[in-house]
């Protein structure tokens, strides 16, 4: 006996998007986020501060609608909606899909950090969207 299986997305909706596994998968625009992303590192660790993760606890954290089966001893993934318009990409949203053992206080800080984030690129030349998922380092 199997479970029925799930309706597929809506087609309007960030979960039909496919989402990239790693930043080589997003094709021209990979090598940008993969820099962007490297960057981003030192302000992501702040994030592992606990004093940092209290005050950041009172965020409410979004999740990924297609998110796995909760496991702690799994690694921590958000998921990047990604914007593009000529130009220019902007993270809209990261929401959790694997939060294992990370708090909620540690993912809302990564949320905050990413939600609106610009990259300035001429690699994008087209309006379009993408995902990608983004281990959240220990």
């Amino acid at each position: 006996m199997y479970d029925p299986a799930p309706y597929p997305p809506d087609p309007d909706s960030w979960e039909a998007v496919p989402a990239a596994a790693r930043p080589a998968a997003l094709g021209r625009i990979g090598p940008v986020m993969n820099n962007e992303l490297a960057n981003l590192q030192p302000s992501l660790a702040q994030c592992l501060d606990e004093e940092t993760q209290a005050r950041n606890g009172q965020f409410p954290v979004s999740r990924s609608l297609d998110g796995r089966t909760p496991d702690e001893n799994s690694t921590t993934l958000l998921v990047l909606h990604l914007d593009l318009t000529p130009g220019q990409i902007r993270i809209v949203d990261a929401p959790v899909e694997s939060q294992g053992r990370a708090s909620d206080g540690r993912v809302a800080c990564a949320q905050r950090i990413l939600r609106g984030h610009v990259i300035r690129t001429p690699v994008v030349r087209s309006a379009g969207r993408a995902r990608m998922v983004f281990p959240l380092n220990p």
